[in-house]
Formats: structure tokens, C-alpha cells, sequence
């Protein structure tokens, strides 16, 4: 038998970046047959901390301090809970365009108390908005990632589709928690069409000076998330890139993640 000096390389012994993985070819996802490595993947969708939202008045737009141990984000009005402003100043100037929306989130927390109640009773599913808004600030590289491809903005803010389009993030939800399956970019009047609610309730999200998201979890239009994306800072644009793999690189991350976070050298896909 030769023999050579050359030992085998166990993936334990290599820093996890050098790990491989290979996905086979998939009718379903569209995928085609595709080997890269763990760190490639994480250098094509960056890790970043959890959302802390902006203030919500078009002619602020001050940020806060995004690193995990800085200051907590920006206060919530204190009507719907959900939007932030940096000031009471802010929030004042910018009442007359929050009045309509922040009715419209009262109601919609008031709807889904008694759908929560419904579902529970008929067994069937059933996720809050607050839930699905929590997934979204908590995988904002993912998120961003996804709307900087479909949305095209690494052709710049005035050759990209942020004007018209939306982008629908389609989810899957069970015991396990939720998952990344897709996103896509649609004409706005995909939201609009045949629904008089969607329509006013996108015309409270300033479509046309904002980016548009909605979260549609297990393809149940009717427990649908809409909200308001923030763009690229000013600096940020010039480093956008193509990522003709985005889906895949998206939907592999959580798993790489996880393996690297349990120690462990395969991924479960």
C-alpha cells in the first residue's frame, strides 16, 4: 500500500470559516448545485445586531447607536407602540402623518387579540405582528440583505426599484420558531389590489419616499406584517454589491450559525 506524509485534514481540526458544504442541484428552490465555504457565506451576509429603529419623522431620520452594548433605541409613541422618535419634538412635528397609522396599529392590536382567541379555539395558526416584527429586527442582516438584492439598490438610489416596489418576505412559522424561505420584489399595487384595508393602511408607510417590506408568514395573507425599512446610510451605498446567490447565502446562514455556535462542523439543511 503507498503511503504518503500527506494526512487527512478532519473539518474539526480547521478553522470554521475553511468548512465546506455542498448543495446538490433543488427543482423546488431553483437552486443549482453549488460548494462554497462556511466564511463566505458570512462575508456575503455580515452579522449585525439586533434593529434599533431610527426616528420615524422623514425630516429627522437620526439613528441610534446600533452596537448590542450601547444605548437602548429610541422611545416608542406612546399611542401604537411601535414607531420610534428621538425626540418629543420629532414626534410633535411629525403627528399629522403618524395620526392615521397610529389609529390604525391600535386597531390592529385590538383585531388580533380576538384572532389570537379564534385561532386558539379552532386550533388553528395564529402570529402576532409583534412576533413577526421581533424576527425582523432580530435578523436585520438577513432582511437587509434581501431587500439590497431584490430591490437592486447596488445600481444606486435613483436606478433601483425602491420607488415602486415592495419586498415580500414569505416566512415559515411552526414550533421551531420562524424561517427565511424567500423574498421578492412586487409593484406596489400588489398590497393594493382588491383590498381597500391594505390600501390605506400602505398609504400611512409613505411608499414612493420609503423602502416598503411585508412579512407574510406561512402564505396567510390576513396576519401579514407591513412596515417601513431604513436605507442605506449616505456611506453605505458605494459598497453595495451583486449577489447573484443572495437566496441561498440567506438561507444557509442560520444553519452555519448555529453549527459554529454548537461547536459543531456540519450543517443541517
Amino acid at each position: 500500500m503507498e503511503t504518503t506524509d500527506k494526512q487527512w485534514d478532519p473539518p474539526s481540526s480547521r478553522p470554521w470559516r475553511q468548512n465546506e458544504f455542498f448543495i446538490p442541484p433543488d427543482e423546488e428552490t431553483g437552486f443549482e448545485e453549488y460548494k462554497s465555504t462556511w466564511g463566505t457565506v458570512i462575508d456575503k451576509v455580515p452579522s449585525k445586531p439586533a434593529l434599533k429603529r431610527g426616528c420615524e419623522s422623514l425630516r429627522c431620520g437620526k439613528r441610534p447607536d446600533q452596537e448590542p452594548e450601547g444605548k437602548a433605541g429610541f422611545p416608542k409613541c406612546a399611542g401604537c407602540g411601535v414607531v420610534n422618535y428621538c425626540s418629543r419634538e420629532c414626534q410633535k412635528s411629525d403627528w399629522k402623518e403618524h395620526k392615521g397609522l397610529c389609529k390604525m396599529q391600535v386597531m390592529n392590536i385590538q383585531d388580533e387579540r380576538a384572532a389570537e382567541v379564534k385561532a386558539r379555539l379552532d386550533d388553528t395558526f395564529f402570529i402576532s405582528n409583534a412576533e413577526l416584527r421581533k424576527w425582523y429586527h432580530e435578523n436585520v442582516d438577513v432582511v437587509d440583505h434581501a431587500i439590497v438584492q431584490t430591490l437592486q439598490l447596488y445600481k444606486g438610489r435613483d436606478h433601483s426599484l425602491w420607488r415602486t416596489h415592495i419586498v415580500v418576505f414569505e416566512l415559515n412559522v411552526d414550533e421551531f420558531g420562524i424561517e427565511f424561505i424567500n423574498a421578492r420584489a412586487l409593484p406596489l399595487d400588489f398590497l393594493t389590489k382588491g383590498s381597500s384595508t391594505a390600501a390605506a393602511a400602505l398609504s400611512h408607510y409613505d411608499p414612493g419616499k420609503r423602502i416598503i417590506v411585508m412579512f407574510l408568514p406561512n402564505g396567510v395573507r390576513s396576519l401579514t406584517l407591513i412596515d417601513n425599512h431604513e436605507f442605506p446610510r449616505e456611506e453605505e451605498w458605494a459598497g453595495l454589491r451583486e449577489d447573484e446567490r443572495w437566496r441561498l447565502h440567506c438561507s444557509v446562514r442560520p444553519a452555519i450559525l448555529e453549527a459554529v455556535e454548537g461547536g459543531g462542523d456540519f450543517l443541517i439543511l
